[in-house]
């Protein structure tokens, strides 16, 4: 039994830990169809941030699996720290903790730990994102859930993300040279997208000079697609502190489509918020909830509007 744990012993020690290149080729297609299975390129903006977040998972494995590149250049600087550094081994390839002069075991330095909290975050930030941008693509809508709701671009965060984690667990010279090209290009690649909703926005000059109450209508007609309501938004307006704001909010909420849109609109408005109405409805509504200065508010903010509409016969503009 010693003599058969001997040999095993010995020959685990023999196992070689590179030249495996079959076995870099299998990992960086998984990670790579991995990927892809959550990104699906389609423009050509797509590939080619497909296409160097590929570059860097190959260079990454060829060097895990294939030839250790970087342990064979920073070999004896690396001896000259750690007693005992084997750059043949495969564990020295998760190299932080020789660069610390630390002699433990590589898998469980917080480096290595927190390459998992990089990477699996990494994935599950696209994964998150493309749900929410297929959807939205489908429905012809802007992508506001989710991830979108709080980060501008999800998807180029979950790849940064993932190659900070990669650089984390498996450091090498050539993929720490790259990671801050793409992380530039991946910069630039956002700002790319901005500018082209900045000039979709301009291509149909942006909102009517007579945005009416809510600009973001006369905007959808002319692009086709439906606004969308973001959730978390900050509106344009708050809730008024006193009779002078009443007014000014209800001479703009007077201009409102629904209120002052056709003539029908306007008539019936006419009626709705006409004196004997407003006095009629705020006396009910004071005498029922006992607050009495209702009257005052209703009164106010009726009249407000009432003029709005009258004026919109003349053609008072919309805009705020």
């Amino acid at each position: 039994m010693g003599a058969t744990t001997a040999a095993e012993d010995a020959m685990n020690a023999d196992a070689p830990g590179y030249g495996l290149w079959f076995l870099a080729a299998v990992n960086a297609a998984v990670f790579i169809l991995f990927a892809f299975s959550f990104f699906k390129p389609k423009t050509k903006r797509d590939w080619r941030s497909f296409g160097a977040f590929s570059a860097f998972i190959v260079a990454l494995f060829a060097e895990m699996y294939g030839f250790p590149l970087t342990l064979y250049l920073l070999a004896g600087w690396l001896g000259s720290r750690v007693p005992g550094f084997d750059p043949t081994s495969h564990d020295a390839g998760h190299i932080w903790p020789a660069l610390f002069g630390w002699s433990v075991n590589p898998h469980v330095s917080p480096f290595h730990l927190l390459s998992f909290v990089f990477i699996g975050g990494g994935f599950l930030l696209i994964a998150a994102a493309w749900r929410v941008l297929y959807e939205a693509q489908r429905r012809g809508n802007l992508a506001t859930g989710g991830p979108y709701a709080r980060v501008r671009h999800p998807q180029y965060a979950g790849f940064a993300l993932i190659l900070v984690g990669f650089l984390l667990q498996w450091p090498t010279l050539l993929t720490a040279l790259m990671l801050p090209v793409l992380l530039i290009m991946y910069g630039r690649l956002a700002r790319q997208e901005e500018q082209e909703m900045e000039k979709e926005f301009e291509k149909v000059n942006g909102f009517d000079a007579t945005g009416e109450y809510t600009d973001d209508w006369s905007l959808s007609r002319k692009l086709g697609v439906k606004s969308t309501c973001v959730k978390g938004a900050v509106y344009y307006h708050s809730n008024p502190a006193n009779i002078a704001e009443v007014w000014k909010q209800a001479r703009w909420i007077g201009k409102n489509e629904f209120i002052s849109g056709s003539t029908i609109r306007k008539i019936r408005s006419l009626i709705l918020y006409s004196f004997p109405v407003s006095f009629a409805v705020g006396i009910s509504k004071s005498l029922t909830n006992f607050t009495f200065n209702f009257l005052l508010f209703k009164f106010i903010y009726d009249l407000a509007v009432w003029i709005s509409v009258l004026k919109s016969f003349f053609g008072e503009r919309k805009s705020k």
